[in-house]
């Protein structure tokens, strides 16, 4: 499971408002909503699910505004390890073992 944190800014539009923008995005996202959950906030929109899916997803993101448009695209992974998070689990399950408390 992972997490994936993707802005997408239009640089150089004729008006402020790039509603239009995220409105095409979305639609790539809705498209998805069977394989990921998703939110959009302010200034990002976080992705949720399978890697391999998620990368997938984020270049049919960058496709949007591709050719039509100068932008600039940031992309950060968050990758939950199931198997370090158990380790630490266990280790602090040991560790608590022994403690004087």
């Amino acid at each position: 499971m992972a997490i994936v944190d993707v802005t997408i800014i239009p640089v150089g539009t004729e008006t402020p408002s790039v509603s239009q923008y995220v409105a095409d995005i979305q639609k790539v996202l809705a498209k998805h909503e069977d394989e990921i959950t998703y939110q959009l906030t302010p200034m990002n929109t976080l992705i949720e699910g399978e890697l391999s899916t998620l990368l997938k997803i984020v270049q049919e993101m960058h496709e949007v505004p591709f050719g039509k448009m100068v932008f600039s695209a940031y992309v950060q992974i968050y990758e939950l390890m199931i198997a370090v998070i158990k380790k630490i689990i266990r280790w602090l399950g040991n560790y608590n073992q022994y403690s004087l408390n």
